[in-house]
């Protein structure tokens, strides 16, 4: 609202000098008064429009300060001013509120006797370094409240310096960050139990993988003895009464004699297996292309007549286990040999090239070939994707590098198509 126009009042004595020092003024011709009546009486239009221009200005300036102290008043952080001996000056009312005390009672209270404490030296040395250098400080604090109770704040030192005559200030903010100090509780509780919950769960697993591997090993040998048995057997009754046998009975002596020895090697298979899960990793650097090839030196040595186009990238090196990488080059380069051999044009090759991952070690071969349907079944023991009398094997090597792999803290995955060979990935 504007404010009520104010009436102009002179002093009687002073209204009475002026009436007589007119009287003894030359008279005005008419039209010179007339001229000066209209400037007048302009003038006082021109000094009404001002006052009320005035008036619009100070009505203005008067809302913007309401405003202005609303948002100080009542913003969501304390604000305060601090002389340089660390009385307060001013405070917001959320100030007030954080500290527990009327503002009126606020001022010229010193702000050190709201601090905790315990936390007397750090605020001491705080405020000392922020006077002396006027940089930002911030800090975590406890403040007591007068009521006794405690509460947790950070502090802002904000530094915008004003001067009031010699006297220097400067303003800090205060937010209350108790419910952020119950949730960082919380979430370290949590992290805890799920720690512990962790701890609990890998121990048990690693005795639950123990006690499996124990149970494997203890098995395959407790296997091997009758298997022994039942080969040689079969092996006397061939030798000395297969000629009172007849093919039919031949046969049958034969595949006996077949299955046992697949269950041997599926035995091997499984005690390596279990070997290479307890087994103490032992990390040197293993020159990779050197393995490569001996191994593929070796498959060309037990099948001279093959003919295989064989390619080692050379420089291929790793930090790894090298008893555990020669395990695992033998069954992927022993798989890459053995499913090349219906192929005249065989192609095995070994190499290192980056991937979406980054980069990784392959074996790639133009074999046999999967449907990438099936290739969640590759790694899992006994899983075969070839028929055994195409393909011999126990379908346990592929769990044995994934084994490896993942001891050494990689992954391994494969890519084909059938007909079009293979090609197994794997980082370290």
């Amino acid at each position: 609202m504007h404010k009520k126009k104010a009436v102009w009042q002179c002093d009687p004595q002073v209204r009475a000098a002026a009436e007589a020092q007119y009287a003894r003024m030359p008279p005005v011709a008419p039209a010179s008064a007339r001229a000066l009546l209209h400037e007048l009486q302009v003038h006082q239009i021109e000094l009404e429009m001002q006052n009320e221009t005035l008036r619009q200005t100070q009505d203005e300036l008067e809302a913007s300060r309401d405003r202005y102290v609303d948002l100080y008043d009542f913003a969501p952080i304390a604000y305060l001013t601090l002389s340089e001996q660390g009385l307060i000056l001013e405070a917001n009312l959320t100030a007030a509120a954080l500290l527990g005390v009327e503002r009126g009672k606020l001022r010229q209270r010193r702000f050190a006797t709201f601090v905790a404490p315990e936390e007397w030296d750090g605020f001491h040395a705080l405020f000392v370094n922020a006077m002396q250098h006027k940089e930002h400080q911030a800090c975590d604090l406890a403040i007591r409240r007068d009521d006794g109770s405690v509460i947790p704040v950070h502090l802002d030192w904000l530094h915008r310096v004003r001067t009031t005559g010699e006297d220097q200030v400067e303003r800090i903010t205060l937010t209350d960050i108790s419910e952020l100090k119950r949730a960082e509780k919380a979430v370290n509780r949590l992290k805890e139990t799920l720690e512990q919950r962790v701890r609990e769960r890998t121990a048990a697993l690693e005795a639950s993988n123990h006690e499996l591997e124990s149970f494997s090993y203890s098995v395959s040998h407790d296997l091997r003895a009758p298997l022994r048995a039942l080969n040689g057997f079969s092996q006397i009754l061939e030798e000395e009464y297969g000629g009172k046998l007849d093919a039919n009975g031949l046969h049958c002596l034969s595949r006996i004699r077949a299955a046992s020895e697949h269950m041997g090697q599926v035995i091997d298979d499984l005690i390596e297996l279990a070997r290479i899960s307890r087994q103490e990793l032992l990390r040197v650097e293993v020159d990779l292309s050197a393995h490569a090839a001996k191994i593929l030196s070796a498959l060309g040595e037990l099948e001279p007549q093959r003919s295989v186009a064989l390619s080692i990238e050379p420089g291929l090196d790793a930090h790894a286990d090298p008893v555990l990488l020669e395990a695992l080059l033998e069954n992927l380069l022993g798989n890459a040999w053995k499913y090349t051999a219906e192929r005249a044009d065989a192609q095995v090759a070994f190499g290192r090239a980056s991937t979406p991952g980054g980069e990784a070690f392959y074996v790639r071969d133009n074999g046999a070939g999967f449907d990438m349907a099936f290739a969640g079944k590759l790694f899992q023991p006994f899983q075969r994707l070839h028929a055994a009398e195409r393909f011999a094997g126990s379908g346990i090597g592929l769990a044995i590098v994934r084994r490896i792999v993942l001891r050494h803290g990689g992954r391994v995955w494969a890519e084909s198509s059938p007909g079009e060979g293979a090609t197994f990935w794997f980082t370290l």
